[in-house]
């Protein structure tokens, strides 16, 4: 995985964290531990896949470890609603979606700079 993507997310983490600490720190609180669990995922998918290149896998077991990846994020939404008043379920799920955001604003960077 490119560095770069990981350190825009995390400097997006960062920023928005501070912001939404002064107003509300569930919100906050629940894009930090997106953007964790964002990023656990796709180092897990980094590692699923290095092995898959590598190794020839069973189907049964690409579809457990893709089983296992998802729950990472079904267990994180799961926290955000059994404790709404610390986590905040719409900051997760935008944490989840600084990765991504992370890789689109890279991706249009590079595009312009050609």
């Amino acid at each position: 995985m490119d560095k770069n993507v990981k350190v825009l997310s995390v400097i997006i983490t960062i920023v928005f964290s501070i912001i939404f600490a002064f107003i509300n720190k569930a919100v906050s609180a629940g894009v930090i531990l997106g953007c964790l669990i964002s990023l656990l995922y796709i180092q897990l998918l980094t590692i699923n896949m290095n092995e898959t290149l590598v190794e020839q896998q069973s189907s049964t077991k690409l579809i457990i470890s893709k089983l296992f990846r998802l729950s990472i994020i079904i267990i994180s939404m799961l926290i955000a609603m059994i404790i709404p008043e610390k986590i905040n379920i719409f900051g997760v799920f935008f944490g989840l979606m600084i990765f991504k955001i992370s890789l689109l604003i890279l991706a249009l960077k590079r595009k312009g700079g050609e």
